[in-house]
């Protein structure tokens, strides 16, 4: 997912010339098209969802018709759209590190809610539920039998030669589900060293996805001639619908876009640029780096955003403002790393403790500000002009769809209001600082003990230090993960750097590799017992037998977390912590007694197909 409305912040920014073209068909300049698979299944969902108004198909019909699509999509893509020269590299997510399930994880357990809330609504409303049995973001996880059936008929396509029409030279290659690590993750390792691939330095290479995070991902490769192609319909953006009208494609020029990126960081009252220093390509690379290191502070797959800090509200130029005051008198950077020396990134805890201590200081002012301030207009009964006018066109049904997608649960009209009115009270940033911060602290933390906080603050920064690996140069870890459902505040990160040694501080930055999970490993650390049916039988006592004893992390009933003012959309589910050796323990016993068939869908490949 990467970080939440990136692309709209990119697309819309007046200050970023020639960021972004409409594609057409028959482009003859692509050498490299690397495909994040998962966002072509979704498209291909999205696109037949019209066809199933009305029509009481059964789940098999369904995935059929996901799957002709999807065939489809990509044939028009490779052999109409991009054309390439030299390879296609199609990638599914397999298995994902340890860190990605924790999210996976809340998000598919509140999709049960908000399935939920619709049933019961269409109940109300006497509309009828056909067609709710397909769940797009279960199926499409590996491990799955839409998976594997999605795997065979690429394979079959592959066989068929159905995706080198247009060039029958071109070298097609795709890693499946049952290979480890997340899509865009497979093909960075190639785009990081593109020799094997005996590349050409004017080369031009297309990634296909909808991830937000592959936009950073290919600036950290810090490459020329990379694109990205996205479909201009899945983003569902009126503005971009007009702009681009008659394209299906929209393209983002990475190079283009790190001048923009650059000129984020430097502009107006930031830092000054330095004549023959900071103009010198190794010191924009270096600035861009830290760029993409500051985007983790407001929130991402790995790293729990600052509290004051919500991208959505465009509170990274805030952080960015803190960057560009001190960087005015550092004459280093944040993140210490040389792409051409073999050695895992760093971070410069000097210049990242002034970060800290400078939000610090205004860290309170904002909370009161961007956060509390909402929760007060949204509790007092407010409703902007422009919803009330869009309502009056709405059906009492839509109505309450929309207002329980689109509003912030603090709103006095949610549906959920009444569920949750206590929650808003639990912090009031209105009080002093000394106050909310315990408020704070005893509400994520259980309590506001230095030693709890300790280990908050120690986990936070592991996930610093793991995604800017995870970035750079690939996956540290297979097992780690982030703990707490909230990052810590900012005088305490600030606090902690001074207190403690450079040495205890870095050891943050030590990661044990250890081995990826199975599929239907990462399917029971991820899916609510709702799901059981997509595993084999023989794993389902894992989720529903309490003789086994692990039904505790499958519950039936929880909360969403909607304590900073958030809409549904946004707010985490709040989940019993997973106690990974145990379950996984369990989980090995049963694996034991998988059948011949599921042992070979749940099975780790490393080889991909093609190659």
């Amino acid at each position: 997912m990467g970080v939440p409305t990136l692309f709209k912040k990119i697309i819309h920014n007046k200050f970023y010339k020639n960021i972004a073209n409409g594609v057409k068909d028959g482009k003859t300049d692509c050498d490299y098209l690397f495909m994040d698979y998962n966002g072509i299944v979704y498209n291909a969902y999205e696109s037949i969802k019209k066809d199933l108004e009305g029509k009481n198909y059964d789940k098999d019909k369904i995935e059929e018709l996901i799957l002709e699509e999807v065939i489809r999509i990509t044939q028009h893509i490779i052999c109409n759209v991009l054309k390439p020269k030299k390879m296609t590299y199609i990638a599914l997510d397999g298995p994902a590190p340890r860190a990605k399930m924790v999210q996976q994880r809340s998000r598919r357990f509140k999709a049960t809610l908000d399935k939920q809330f619709m049933i019961e609504l269409k109940k109300k409303f006497k509309i009828s539920n056909e067609n709710e049995g397909w769940d797009g973001s279960a199926n499409i996880s590996p491990g799955t039998k839409f998976m594997e059936k999605l795997s065979n008929r690429i394979i079959s396509a592959m066989k068929d030669k159905t995706f080198v029409k247009h060039n029958s030279q071109m070298k097609i290659i795709f890693n499946n589900g049952n290979s480890p690590g997340e899509g865009e993750h497979k093909f960075l390792d190639i785009l990081r060293n593109m020799r094997t691939m005996e590349s050409k330095k004017n080369d031009k290479i297309y990634l296909y996805g909808r991830d937000a995070d592959l936009i950073e991902l290919a600036i950290c490769t810090h490459k020329s001639n990379i694109y990205i192609i996205r479909e201009i319909k899945a983003e569902r953006d009126v503005k971009l619908d007009e702009i681009y009208e008659g394209y299906t494609y929209l393209e983002l020029n990475i190079n283009n876009l790190k001048n923009g990126f650059y000129s984020d960081i430097i502009r107006k009252d930031g830092f000054k640029e330095k004549e023959g220093i900071l103009i010198k390509k190794k010191d924009k690379v270096r600035l861009l780096n830290d760029y993409i290191f500051l985007t983790f502070l407001a929130g991402n797959d790995f790293v729990i955003s600052l509290p004051f800090l919500k991208i959505r509200k465009g509170s990274l130029m805030k952080i960015i403002s803190i960057y560009q005051e001190i960087k005015d008198t550092f004459d280093d950077y944040l993140v210490l790393y040389d792409i051409s020396k073999n050695e895992k990134p760093k971070i410069n805890i000097e210049f990242l403790k002034e970060i800290f201590k400078k939000g610090y200081e205004k860290e309170d002012e904002w909370m009161k500000k961007d956060v509390q301030s909402e929760i007060n207009k949204y509790l007092s009964g407010y409703m902007d002009e422009r919803t009330v006018e869009s309502e009056l066109k709405l059906s009492e049904y839509d109505k309450i769809v929309t207002r329980y997608t689109h509003m912030h649960v603090a709103s006095t009209h949610h549906p959920l209001f009444e569920k949750y009115s206590k929650d808003f009270r639990i912090i009031n940033y209105d009080d002093t600082y000394s106050k909310w911060r315990i408020d704070f602290y005893n509400y994520y933390l259980g309590n506001h003990e230095k030693e709890r906080l300790d280990l908050l603050i120690e986990n936070y920064l592991e996930s610093l230090y793991f995604t800017l690996n995870y970035y750079f140069v690939g996956c540290p870890s297979w097992s780690w993960h982030y703990k707490f459902r909230v990052s810590p505040l900012l005088g305490d990160v600030y606090s902690y750097l001074e207190e403690k040694s450079l040495s205890i501080i870095e050891k943050a930055n030590e990661f044990e590799l250890g081995s990826p999970f199975t599929p239907f490993q990462q399917l029971l650390f991820i899916l609510p017992a709702q799901y059981k049916h997509m595993l084999p039988e023989v794993l389902h006592p894992i989720m529903i037998d309490t003789k086994v004893g692990a039904t505790q992390y499958y519950p039936e009933t929880f909360k969403i977390d909607v304590t900073f003012g958030s809409k549904t959309m946004y707010s985490e589910a709040i989940l019993p912590e997973i106690d990974d050796e145990y379950l996984l323990k369990i989980i090995k016993e049963y694996e034991e007694k998988l059948s011949i068939e599921d042992k070979a869908r749940n099975v780790i490949r490393t080889k991909s197909y093609g190659n």
